[in-house]
C-alpha cells in the first residue's frame, strides 16, 4: 500500500544568487495518523482492510502497523435490507491486514461500512458495490513503428459504461500475472461517465490500457520496443467504483503531478491533507485518519498475445 503522509519541503529557487543553503528539516512534531486501505470486490467471497500509520517524510522505512486496534468488522446491508456483521481477522497477528471470514458473497447494490475501532475511537466508512461494465469484445492488434510511438502490439477493447449518469470505473492491469504500469497516470487509469454515458469506453482509457514504453522505469525491458509482445498474457479487471473511490485516485495523481505544477500546486501542501478520503472519526475532534473503503463492482478480461 502507497503510503498517506505528512510532507513538509521548504523549496527555494534563486535566480542571481548562487549561495550554498544548508537546510534543517524537523519532523519532531509530525504525528502519526491511521491509514487505512480496504476493499469488497463484487464476486469476491474474501475481503482485506490494510492499517498503518503514516510515518515522517524522511523516513526510509516501512509504515509501522498500529498496535492498538480493538476491532475491525463489516457491516453489511444486502438489496432486501438485511444487516450482515462481519469482524476481520489477522491471518498474520501483528501484520495489520485483516481478512473477512469469506462466507459472504458481494454483490451488486449491496452497501457495506468499515468500523474501526482504534486508540478507543471509532472509524467508519461507507460504500455501495455499483453495477459493472460490459464487455463487447476483446482482441489485439500489431502497431507498426510510427514516428512518435515504437512498433509492438496493443490491446482492443470494446466495453460500455451502462444508461445512467454518475458511474465511476478503474482499470487495473497485469502482464503475465504481474501488476503493470509505465506510469503513475496509467497505474491510476480512471474514468467517469459525465460524457459518455451509455457509450463504449473513449480512447483516453485505451491509453492507459496500451501504456508506451518507458525507458526510466526500473525493469524496462530495453529488447522490447512496446510494452506488450508475442507471448505476452494480459489481463484487465475493470471496477465499478463510487465517486470517492474515484476521487481518492484522481487526487493522488494530482498530488503527485503537483511536483510539476499540478493542479494541487506545488510541495507545500501536505498529502494527507489534500488527497480526499471517505473515512471519518465519529468523534468530530479526535484522532484523524486517511486512506480509502471501496466496494466494488468487477468484471475482468484477458488476452494471450500469439
Amino acid at each position: 500500500m502507497k503510503k498517506l503522509i505528512y510532507i513538509l519541503l521548504f523549496v527555494l529557487s534563486f535566480t542571481a544568487c548562487r549561495e550554498k543553503m544548508d537546510l534543517v528539516f524537523d519532523d519532531s512534531n509530525n504525528v502519526p495518523v491511521l491509514a487505512v486501505e480496504g476493499y469488497v470486490t463484487q464476486g469476491e467471497p474474501t475481503s482485506k482492510v490494510t492499517l498503518r500509520l503514516t510515518s515522517p517524510y524522511f523516513t526510509n522505512q516501512p509504515s509501522p502497523v498500529p498496535n492498538t486496534v480493538a476491532y475491525v468488522l463489516f457491516r453489511k446491508t444486502d438489496t432486501l435490507g438485511v444487516v450482515m456483521i462481519d469482524t476481520l481477522k489477522e491471518l498474520v497477528a501483528g501484520s495489520g491486514d485483516y481478512y473477512s471470514k469469506g462466507n459472504d458473497m458481494p454483490s451488486v447494490g449491496d452497501k457495506y461500512q468499515l468500523e474501526i475501532s482504534y486508540k478507543g475511537e471509532i472509524f467508519k466508512a461507507d460504500s455501495k458495490i455499483h453495477r459493472p461494465a460490459v464487455i463487447d469484445s476483446v482482441g489485439y492488434e500489431f502497431q507498426p513503428k510510427k514516428l512518435t510511438s515504437p512498433k509492438g502490439y496493443s490491446i482492443k477493447m470494446a466495453a460500455r459504461d451502462l444508461p445512467g449518469v454518475g458511474e465511476y470505473y478503474y482499470f487495473e492491469k497485469y502482464k503475465n500475472g504481474e501488476k503493470y504500469w509505465e506510469s503513475l497516470q496509467d497505474k491510476f487509469n480512471i474514468w467517469e461517465d459525465g460524457i459518455t454515458d451509455g457509450l463504449t469506453f473513449p480512447r483516453p482509457v485505451l491509453f492507459g490500457i496500451n501504456p508506451q514504453a518507458n525507458e526510466d522505469k526500473p525493469g524496462y525491458d530495453q529488447n522490447k520496443d512496446f510494452p506488450y509482445t508475442i507471448g505476452d498474457s494480459i489481463t484487465v479487471k475493470i471496477f465499478s467504483i463510487d465517486k470517492a473511490t474515484f476521487n481518492f485516485y484522481n487526487d493522488i495523481v494530482l498530488q503527485a503531478s503537483s511536483t510539476e505544477g499540478g493542479p494541487l500546486g506545488p510541495l507545500f501542501a501536505p498529502p494527507s491533507d489534500n488527497v480526499r478520503t471517505n473515512l471519518y472519526n465519529t468523534k468530530p475532534d479526535g484522532l484523524k485518519v486517511v486512506g480509502i473503503f471501496s466496494a466494488r463492482g468487477y468484471v475482468p478480461f484477458s488476452v494471450k498475445i500469439k
